[in-house]
Formats: structure tokens, C-alpha cells, sequence
């Protein structure tokens, strides 16, 4: 596609810029084929997920091959903003941490136990051809549960009728944890519905609609759930859960959206084990793979570039770099361009 669109569809354009998002979905769906440490690499899909994805990155070397052949004067541009790798955060947001606050809460659990075979190191697995979300469905209780096609109608009858009112709004209920926040106005704190890190909200006075902390509790609210976090352990790996957990100043001034703790997670845990709260889970993975790289990679190469190394780099400096072998000004951005340094053709790591 990218080779008809450049050379045969558009051939007269001067810069040309395409995505080749199947890495990305490939590492996600088949990392753990490559990766010795992930929990999953012993299961019998591991050898197929390796080949799968060996055969992914072979159709993209072929792709870059043929463009490089088709187009001998262009000056190409290859980078990845940040590296990827195994997936450690979708069970802990989408799922435990909101259980984990509504336990804390109001002293009982809503999740039901385990109902998935697991392998010989204790990792639930998914055996059938369902979804992750519908699985966890089958240990919430029907109020917390995905609509049915009927309130999928309704919801898209909805729609219709009031056109524009969800413009440019992502729908998150398919996430577990998007439908606690029925719960959140008697909830000292709820967990929002995230990708990366646990993102945990402090329900405050003053701010949110239903405040049950005063301002002058805020701090010791967070050290409350600072110690909870603390009190839990993976219940496959004995380790604590968190690896770090990060506060945000001027929870007034905070947007309604935006968190008031940034958890990140140790390692990949699938359960939480709190002494007093119990056991949650282990869930199965949704994703082996995730964005969890910290490095990415710029490959800069035509005519007039001499191979060579550059070093790491920013990845804010790939856009005023771009602009200016554009032969542009670059912009001001909060990246510097480095096309002075091209004499040499770089292969930087990007910060």
C-alpha cells in the first residue's frame, strides 16, 4: 500500500510519511515468544508467537527494502519514538486496583474468585476464543458487567438521537474498572480507568461532586492509600506490587480527569494478596506485550549521509530534525535538531 501510494497514486510528493503500526500490534499480542523472563514464555503458544512475530518484523524489513529500491534519491527517516516490551500494567488498572479500593471502602469484595486453569507457574490462562473483557465479566457480579446487546442498542439508540454530545470522547466501559464509578461518590478514593500507570483519585471537598475529604486531610488520604498499596503483595511472586508511587501537587487545581497518584507497578502483577482485604485474582493477561521500552531507536539514511553514530538523543529532537532536512526553519519545540550533525549517518537511541 505504502509503495502504490508513493509511487503511484501521489508520485509527485517531496515528503512522505507513513506508520507501520503492525509491530506494535504484533509485540502485544505475541511478546511473551521472545522474551526468556516473561511468565508466559514456557506455554506451549511461545514458540508460535516468536515465529509470528519473526515474520512480521521480515514483511516490514521487506517493505523498507523496496521503498529504499523504488526511491534511490530520498532521504528516509526511520525512528520509533520508544522501544516496547512485557506488558505490566493492564490487569493492575483495568481491574485489581479499582477492587482494591472499593474493598477498602466499604470492607467487602465485588470480584469473585478465580475461575481460569493456569499454567505449572500459576498464570491464569484464557482458553477459549472470549474476550479478556467478557472473561472478567464472568467473576463480577451481573451490576458490574458489560451491557448486553439490548444496552448496547440502547446505547447506540442513544447516540443517534443526541448527535455530537460524545464527540471526540472514547468510550472505556469495556474496561472493568470504568463501571466502579457508580461507587466513587462514597469512596475516599477510586482508581480512573487507565493504560499505563494506576492513576488513583482522591474524592475531596470542594472539588469533586461528592467530596468526603476535607482539604486539610488530603495528605494524610494519599498516605492512607500510599500504605494500602504498600500492604499488598503479588500472590505469584510474594513481591510487593508497587514499584513506586508518585503525588501530585495542588490537588485544587487539578483538571477532572487528572489523577492525584501515579502508581507504577512492579513487575507484571496479575493478583493482589492484602492482609486484611484478601486475595484478588490472579487475572489472565489481556496483552503479553506493552509500551514498557525505555529506548527507541532513529535510523537516518540517503544521499550525502555517511554511516556513523550519533549517540542518544531526545525523541522530542525527530520533529525539528525532520523540518529542517525539509530545509525549514525549525520550530520552536522543546526538541533541538540535529541535521548539522548528519554528516555522518546516526543510529541514536531516543531518551
Amino acid at each position: 500500500m505504502t509503495l502504490w501510494l508513493f509511487g503511484e497514486r501521489l508520485p509527485d510528493w517531496d515528503f512522505g510519511f507513513t506508520v507501520v503500526s503492525e509491530y506494535h500490534s504484533a509485540i502485544e499480542a505475541l511478546w511473551h515468544g521472545v522474551d526468556p523472563a516473561h511468565p508466559l514464555f514456557s506455554h506451549l503458544s511461545a514458540g508460535p508467537a516468536r515465529r509470528g512475530l519473526e515474520t512480521v518484523y521480515e514483511a516490514g524489513d521487506r517493505m523498507l527494502g523496496r521503498l529504499v529500491e523504488r526511491f534511490p534519491e530520498a532521504l528516509f527517516v526511520l525512528f520509533n519514538l520508544h522501544g516496547m516490551g512485557a506488558n505490566n500494567a493492564d490487569v493492575a488498572d483495568m481491574a485489581l486496583l479499582p477492587e482494591l479500593l472499593y474493598r477498602h471502602s466499604f470492607g467487602r469484595p465485588r470480584m469473585g474468585a478465580p475461575v481460569w486453569p493456569r499454567t505449572a507457574s500459576g498464570v491464569p490462562i484464557i482458553t477459549g476464543g472470549g474476550r479478556w473483557e467478557d472473561e472478567i465479566d464472568r467473576i463480577l457480579p451481573r451490576s458490574l458487567r458489560r451491557p448486553g446487546r439490548i444496552g448496547r442498542g440502547l446505547a447506540a439508540l442513544r447516540r443517534r438521537l443526541r448527535p455530537g454530545a460524545e464527540e471526540g470522547r472514547i468510550p472505556l466501559d469495556w474496561m472493568p474498572g470504568a463501571r466502579y464509578r457508580r461507587f466513587w461518590p462514597a469512596m475516599r478514593a477510586f482508581a480512573f480507568p487507565s493504560f499505563y500507570d494506576g492513576q488513583v483519585r482522591i474524592n475531596l471537598k470542594g472539588r469533586e461532586a461528592h467530596g468526603r475529604i476535607d482539604a486539610r486531610d488530603y495528605d494524610s488520604a494519599c498516605d492512607e492509600v500510599e500504605t494500602l498499596l504498600a500492604e499488598c503483595r503479588d500472590p505469584l511472586t510474594g513481591r510487593p506490587v508497587a514499584a513506586s508511587v508518585e503525588r501530585l501537587p495542588s490537588p485544587l487545581d487539578r483538571g477532572p480527569s487528572e489523577a492525584d497518584m501515579l502508581i507504577l507497578w512492579q513487575g507484571a502483577p496479575l493478583g493482589f494478596d492484602h492482609p486484611r482485604l484478601g486475595r484478588i485474582g490472579p487475572l489472565p493477561y489481556r496483552r503479553p506485550g506493552g509500551h514498557t521500552g525505555e529506548r527507541g531507536y532513529a535510523c537516518i539514511s540517503g544521499p550525502g549521509i555517511a554511516p556513523g553514530d550519533l549517540g542518544t538523543r531526545s525523541a522530542f529532537d525527530i520533529v525539528p530534525t525532520v523540518i529542517e532536512l525539509l530545509g525549514a526553519a525549525a520550530l520552536a519545540t522543546s526538541g533541538a535538531s540535529f541535521a548539522a550533525d548528519l554528516g555522518a549517518e546516526p543510529v541514536p537511541a531516543l531518551a
